[in-house]
């Protein structure tokens, strides 16, 4: 304790922390209930964990003319006729020892102008290649959301990561990201 925190009652510290394993119980039953109830067999225990378009890392900063953050969503206009790729960091759930949790399905929702399209997608778990799909042409100047679901669903050992290719041709050539998510089970 520094001494800039207030004092906390035992009584206080045992408050929270029964109210946060009443809230956690709860919402660990709803959450299997809901799974149990017409759910696809592997989905038991499902948990979509999102990350805001904000949080990109362009693969090659040159090939970027504009790169703006919206309050909604991560804008990039790509130089004429190039192609780039854009990273996004899962935060994946906790690991326990001896157990793996299971990602199902990937989650990208996006909008472009009709001079840029998603070409393709990878799926990393840490240095690993778990998905790659390729020679994709995803445009949509409306918000829509593309699902990639696995075959069978991966077992995670360290940690997620998503990397989206975009192609620009020579005009109209944005590309808004507003978010990227994984379906996890366990």
């Amino acid at each position: 304790m520094n001494s800039i925190d207030p004092p906390v009652s035992p009584k206080r510290g045992l408050l929270k922390l029964f109210g946060v394993g009443l809230v956690g119980g709860a919402s660990v039953l709803a959450s299997k209930a809901l799974a149990t109830a017409g759910a696809e067999p592997y989905a038991m225990c499902a948990k979509v964990q999102w990350v805001h378009g904000h949080g990109s890392i362009v693969g090659d900063p040159t090939r970027i003319e504009v790169s703006h953050c919206s309050a909604s969503s991560r804008q990039l206009r790509g130089t004429s006729y190039s192609t780039n790729a854009f990273h996004f960091l899962i935060p994946s759930p906790p690991l326990r020892a001896g157990t793996l949790t299971y990602v199902n399905k990937v989650y990208v929702r996006y909008r472009t102008a009709s001079g840029a399209s998603i070409i393709g997608l990878r799926v990393f778990d840490g240095e690993l290649i778990v998905m790659e799909q390729t020679g994709l042409e995803f445009r949509s100047e409306e918000w829509t959301q593309q699902e990639f679901r696995f075959d069978h669903p991966i077992g995670v050992k360290t940690a997620l990561g998503i990397s989206l290719c975009a192609a620009f041709g020579s005009t109209d050539r944005e590309i808004e990201i507003s978010a990227l998510g994984c379906e996890f089970s366990a």
